[in-house]
């Protein structure tokens, strides 16, 4: 309000609404209008989401910040009936497209209720800024909400905020800002012809510390280490909302979107960013900030244009598990996540245990593994997390929970090499696409349908070769020094204390 008064904005006390059920929010709501000298705001203390028609198109901007998570939600039967995304949907897969059922979900989100809410509270070419989990934009079971907000939103701008942005409203989770706009039926299906540009952004460093205490983080000079601070000698803090701000703006003037259609340029021309071709071609309509960034897709432009497959053309992501209780005291050595040394690429088993004490911990399925395995880590790939078995024996085994397993197919292991693939597997080019693709509302995880869809760039014969004796030469110096290291002491020297004190003083 004090932002539009300040351009000259004379009457704006009179054109913000708020609602909002929680009477706590509402009284302290009108005790800061009151402390800043205003009596005139429409603030209501009522059910937003009951009185789906409050406000029915009459707002051109509408800003939320809604619950999250299956403890939020609506069960009301005379509400949810109301609401599109308050149905049950079925994806049609011979028409690609998620439908809306005549029955109602049993109860629904409050996150999901309050997209379309803000819809139904828009005026034409209103807009919406809005803060979603990320599982909303990327997950397969919430493909009918991105099919919603498709079918029903121009996608103005995507942002992603980093993880724990809301602890102190024990919201630790990724989540995105959506900017989207409402048009006529006309106007929305010509923006989509041309192939209208999208804003992406990625948010890193919010001003403070996240976590405990949220302690300001000011912006330093670079080189003498001291804080910046404004004209006014206020210390500036280390942000990158400043910067964002500075280029939507610029993005707002090139691409002209709050302009007339036709005077809005086709997005199919230098628009390095995604597009909205970028979003509906995508098989789950993924909507993710990451993914569609311009680094993200000029690095999979590159890839197509030169000799490239699919992994799962030369390779198999593994699948087949044994059940560990079939013998539950046999000793095997647990990979999991942790164990893969992402900077060094190697893949270190853990101590052995009894298979009931590994289920008990880990479930009872577990992956076979042998000399030579890839194992890619599903948690969090931006951190190349992918190592090469270099161990030996038959009691190795790894755990579904957390790793996929990569082979290359044995027709294709002359041409392409497990040593190579391991290599490019590890390459940028990899990781990026193993980062932007992976989702989920905490930590990125990945699929075995992400691992298969990656794009491989195929190099001449003769950098595979080469690649493939490095990786050898590689993994023989580490597996020297694993066979070293083992010959020195016993097996008890090398078992792993994890808070037990009293190993080694108990009887057996």
């Amino acid at each position: 309000m004090e932002y539009r008064q300040n351009k000259g904005d004379d009457d704006m006390k009179q054109r913000i609404y708020g609602v909002d059920v929680d009477s706590k929010a509402y009284d302290l709501a009108i005790i800061n209008m009151i402390l800043n000298r205003d009596g005139e705001s429409n603030l209501k203390h009522e059910d937003s989401i009951a009185r789906h028609d409050l406000w029915s198109e009459e707002i051109d901007v509408a800003l939320c910040n809604p619950p999250f998570g299956e403890k939020s939600i609506e069960n009301r039967i005379s509400v949810l009936k109301h609401y599109d995304l308050g149905h049950q949907w079925s994806l049609n897969l011979s028409a690609t497209r998620w439908e809306k059922q005549d029955d109602l979900q049993p109860s629904q989100q409050l996150g999901l209720l309050f997209i379309e809410r803000c819809y139904k509270l828009l005026a034409e070419d209103g807009r919406m800024a809005i803060i979603l989990p990320e599982g909303y934009l990327c997950t397969a079971s919430y493909g009918y909400v991105r099919q919603w907000i498709l079918d029903h939103f121009r996608i103005i701008a995507l942002i992603e905020l980093p993880r724990r942005i809301f602890l102190k409203s024990n919201a630790d989770l990724r989540s995105n800002v959506l900017v989207a706009q409402k048009l006529s039926a006309k106007k929305h299906s010509e923006v989509i012809d041309r192939n209208y540009p999208i804003y992406t952004d990625l948010v890193r460093k919010v001003g403070y510390k996240l976590g405990s205490g949220f302690a300001p983080i000011p912006k330093m000079d670079l080189e003498t280490g001291n804080e910046l601070r404004d004209e006014d000698n206020q210390v500036i803090l280390d942000s990158d909302f400043t910067g964002i701000r500075q280029r939507f703006q610029a993005f707002t003037d090139e691409w002209k979107w709050n302009k007339a259609v036709s005077k809005q340029p086709n997005g199919s021309g230098h628009f390095a960013g995604g597009t909205i071709r970028d979003i509906l071609k995508h098989p789950a309509l993924d909507m993710k900030a990451r993914r569609l960034m311009p680094n993200a897709l000029e690095n999979k432009r590159r890839i197509s244009e030169g000799k490239h497959v699919a992994l799962s053309s030369i390779a198999d992501v593994v699948s087949q598990t044994f059940d560990l209780m079939k013998s539950p005291s046999e000793l095997s050595r647990l990979v999991e996540g942790m164990d893969i040394r992402a900077n060094e690429g190697v893949v270190i088993p853990q101590f052995p245990a009894r298979h009931w004490q590994i289920a008990d911990k880990k479930g009872r399925m577990s992956y076979r593994l042998r000399t030579g395995d890839i194992i890619i880590g599903l948690v969090r790939p931006e951190r190349r997390n992918i190592g090469l078995l270099i161990h030996e024996g038959e009691d190795i085994i790894g755990s579904p929970d957390g790793i996929a397993i990569v082979r290359v197919k044995e027709e294709w292991s002359e041409t392409y090499p497990q040593e190579w693939l391991f290599a490019e597997l590890r390459s940028e080019r990899t990781r990026l696409q193993l980062w932007t693709e992976s989702g989920g509302t905490s930590y990125g995880k990945l699929t075995a349908s992400h691992i298969e869809n990656v794009q491989i760039a195929i190099p001449s014969k003769t950098t595979i070769d080469s690649v493939r004796q490095g990786v050898m030469q590689w993994a023989q110096s580490f597996g020297d020094g694993f066979e070293r290291w083992e010959s020195i002491g016993s097996p008890e020297d090398r078992r792993p204390i994890i808070n037990s004190a009293i190993i080694g003083l108990e009887f057996e």
